[in-house]
């Protein structure tokens, strides 16, 4: 079939031939290729989440993060035991937002998945020329609150060794500031904003982007 097609070039599965029958056979080499190569991001990403926050705890401030509820309940329990010890809250998307509204009034951190819609709301924006949908949350966020905000990535610059980027993003030099204009069209402005930091950090290790 189709599908068999596909996992036979990834090199997931051999056929045989058994009279007209075709066998398959299950390969998970290349599986465990890829399992190595998220346990390397897992490994970093607890390490860095970790460290930052117990700069916040240590700093005094409050730390709050949507994450989508995964599948299996223990590791959803352990990725929520796991940040609190340092600080930093999970929260489900669905409905957060007077969550994250009183974190920033009460001077706490808040951080967005801004270039995945984990909320069920997006919008049309421009992303190397083509249209794709970014979730309106962050920079709704934005507008609403005042808050500074910067637009972030990570890449590998080495084995073992990552580079972070922040990119501020100026709701003034977005042209988001007018509070004469409709809001619908300042967040328009500042996801477009947004969508061009995110080109600027993909443009550093694009074959780091997937």
């Amino acid at each position: 079939s189709k599908h068999l097609k596909v996992l036979e070039r990834a090199g997931l599965i051999t056929r045989g031939r058994q009279a007209q029958w075709r066998p398959c056979r299950l390969d998970a080499g290349p599986l465990r290729e890829v399992a190595d190569w998220t346990a390397e991001y897992q490994r970093f990403w607890e390490q860095r989440y970790d460290r930052l926050g117990e700069y916040h705890r240590y700093d005094g401030l409050r730390a709050v993060a949507p994450m989508e509820t995964i599948a299996n309940p223990a590791l959803q329990a352990y990725y929520v035991a796991q940040r609190s010890r340092v600080g930093v809250r999970l929260i489900d998307p669905a409905g957060t937002r007077g969550a994250l509204t009183r974190t920033i009034a009460e001077g706490g951190l808040v951080g967005l998945v801004a270039d995945r819609d984990l909320g069920g709301t997006s919008r049309p924006v421009k992303l190397f020329g083509a249209t794709t949908a970014l979730p309106v949350g962050p920079a709704l966020l934005a507008l609403q609150t005042g808050a500074p905000t910067w637009v972030t990535g990570i890449r590998r610059s080495g084995p073992g060794a990552y580079t972070a980027r922040l990119i501020p993003l100026d709701v003034g030099r977005a042209g988001a500031a007018d509070p004469r204009l409709p809001l619908h069209e300042r967040v328009a402005r500042l996801m477009a904003a947004q969508a061009r930091a995110y080109e600027r950090i993909v443009a550093d290790a694009p074959d780091q982007w997937w």
